[in-house]
């Protein structure tokens, strides 16, 4: 009797190939699951309400966090007041009382926010970038203790561009220019002093660094990030990197490349020395991109291109994707309404796996943040805006005061011919080394991949038990294991044994 075992699933959801011909070690499904450095797969964590029954405030906006206290954002001080929090890190380390910022539209009181750009810190004040629903955007600079209560300072300075993109580097605040005809230019304000854009020799001015004169097109500026400490500027259509100094006689171009670009300006994320970006096309990496000058090494996103595109057409036009940088796992997580596209990381393990997490249908995620190996969610549904944050002890989700929800896990592979292509073989049985409890079936056509036998559960290392029946005549097999159930899964690996019974 032959074996055959699987072990190692490092690639994660891939769908660079048909399933029909899908590399062992990937695939083709692996919802509300993610691969570890071992390269098993591990149900995700639960997720845990931490402000209960009480619904946040509707014109609460986004989700930071900042001196170990998560803050949101609001227009003005009549607001409802948040609950306590609790739950998942609240109370050690992180703070029970929810931070309620207030940035003001300086020409309209009234106007309510409609999206937070950015939450910065520099020199240990929160720099924020407000967009209104009027679609005036203003930048926001003070203390936490200013913001709360409405006196933050409000960028006056009229060579400061109050565009959506923002990053810190080299002392400096750098953002996207007005991008008027032809005047594609990147400001940055004075060294330490976020509040000032003119300074001559210091701060842009009325100019700043030329970016649209290095773009081979009339390419305008869509998002800004930082790279190894150098700033990234995302154009229509090109990548620039450029080498950034507290002097600016001293700030100079690096590189150029062509036919990288970002649309969605809140998922410029950090994940390990690289920096992985969404666009029309799905994600890619600009790091691979600007150092190896090719853009087929930057295809970051190539495996789970298929199922991010549909994603997007369907809702991004009216819920903008937002990415983060989750250490605890060493996670890209990129969030587009109620799903979230999760790449796992780990440079010694050289592990880059994709994986999905689904919430509640009717759910839509509007703030994301972490903290060491915290991560929280701000997540509205028909009882209203709630945050939580995801546990590892939990293994099902709070959906709205203190209802719960045991969330679909499935894991599916590609169909696999055990080592031998187009040879007939009797599957007698399969061992399952799990940590917990889930079903399995089988698919053996790939012709009719709907087709399923009958669901069987195990749970535990079966190994030391009598082999589980599998009973199947077939040149390939495809795995698809389901848990529905408020427990843990860790999924180590699978044994088939069978009878080669000569080409067919």
């Amino acid at each position: 009797m032959s074996g055959f075992t699987f072990e190692d699933f490092r690639l994660g959801l891939d769908h660079r190939k048909s399933e029909q011909v899908s590399d062992a070690r990937s695939l083709q499904e692996c919802k509300n699951a993610y691969v570890t450095s071992g390269y098993a797969i591990s149900k995700r964590p639960g997720m845990d309400n931490i402000n209960a029954t009480t619904a946040l405030d509707v014109n609460f906006h986004g989700l930071f966090i900042f001196d170990q206290k998560l803050v949101t954002v609001t227009h003005t001080s009549g607001f409802v007041a948040p609950p306590t929090l609790s739950g998942i890190g609240i109370g050690n380390p992180i703070s029970s009382t929810l931070q309620v910022v207030i940035c003001e539209n300086p020409d309209d009181a009234t106007d309510t926010v409609k999206h937070v750009w950015d939450f910065l810190i520099f020199n240990r004040k929160p720099y924020i970038v407000v967009e209104f629903t009027s679609g005036t955007i203003r930048h926001f600079y003070g203390t936490l203790a200013q913001h709360i209560v409405g006196t933050g300072t409000v960028i006056t300075d009229t060579n400061c561009p109050n565009t959506k993109s923002a990053v810190i580097v080299s002392s400096k605040v750098f953002a996207i220019g007005t991008n008027a005809a032809g005047d594609a230019y990147i400001k940055y304000s004075a060294t330490e002093d976020p509040t000032d854009w003119s300074s001559p020799d210091d701060a842009s001015g009325a100019l700043g660094l030329p970016a649209g004169l290095e773009s081979p097109d009339e390419d305008e500026i869509v998002a800004l990030g930082v790279f190894g400490g150098k700033l990234v500027s995302f154009m229509t259509n090109n990548i620039q990197l450029w080498k950034t100094d507290p002097d600016p006689a001293m700030i100079e171009l690096e590189s150029v490349i062509e036919n990288g670009y970002v649309t969605y300006t809140d998922t410029v994320a950090p994940l390990g020395a690289d920096l992985v970006f969404l666009n029309a096309a799905g994600f890619q990496s600009a790091g691979q991109m600007l150092y190896t000058d090719r853009m087929i090494a930057a295809d970051i996103g190539a495996p789970v291109t298929n199922i991010v595109l549909p994603k997007l057409a369907a809702d991004a036009a009216t819920n903008e994707p937002l990415s983060i940088h989750f250490s605890g796992n060493d996670q890209y997580v990129c969030a587009i309404k109620d799903e979230m596209f999760v790449l796992t990381h780990s440079a010694n393990a050289k592990l880059t796996a994709w994986s999905r997490y689904t919430m509640t249908q009717g759910s839509v995620i509007s703030g994301m943040c972490s903290y060491r190996d915290l991560l929280y969610v701000k997540m509205s549904n028909a009882s209203g805006s709630f945050i939580f944050g995801f546990d590892p002890a939990k293994y099902d989700d709070d959906v709205a005061g203190v209802a719960t929800n045991n969330f679909d896990v499935q894991i599916t592979s590609g169909f696999q011919t055990l080592g031998g292509s187009g040879r007939w073989k009797k599957i007698y049985g399969m061992d399952a080394m799990f940590v917990g409890t889930a079903n399995i079936q089988h698919r053996w056509d790939a012709r009719t991949p709907d087709a399923k036998t009958t669901a069987v559960s195990l749970n535990g290392d079966t190994r030391p038990t009598p082999m589980v029946p599998v009973e199947l005549m077939t040149t390939e097999i495809s795995f698809d294991i389901t848990q529905a159930a408020n427990s843990s899964l860790l999924v180590n690996g699978l044994t088939y044994y069978y009878q080669p019974l000569g080409e067919f």
